[in-house]
């Protein structure tokens, strides 16, 4: 089995860390995604932007909605096609 791993954060708690424990979460972190590859486990690994900040993916109706920061929506063929652009550039 094969795992993406999507990292997150809540910015006021990562704030309220020292600099020594905000290192030990990433080292940890890093540690994690070493040893998925070297037991070749690990797909990908992408850093999540804050969903103030981000297009998000929602499910209402059936249906895949696309929520972007604007407040503006689409229909799921955008993540349809958004996913098959990125397995064709691999």
């Amino acid at each position: 089995m094969k795992f993406v791993c999507l990292g997150c954060l809540d910015k006021g708690t990562w704030g309220k860390l020292s600099p020594a424990e905000q290192q030990k979460m990433v080292e940890e972190c890093t540690a994690f995604d070493l040893e998925l590859h070297a037991k070749g486990h690990f797909a990908d690994g992408f850093a999540l932007q804050d969903s103030a900040d981000a297009t998000t993916i929602r499910w209402q109706g059936g249906k895949a909605i696309v929520c972007r920061p604007n407040g503006s929506m689409s229909r799921d063929w955008w993540w349809r096609a958004s996913l098959a652009t990125r397995n064709e550039s691999r």
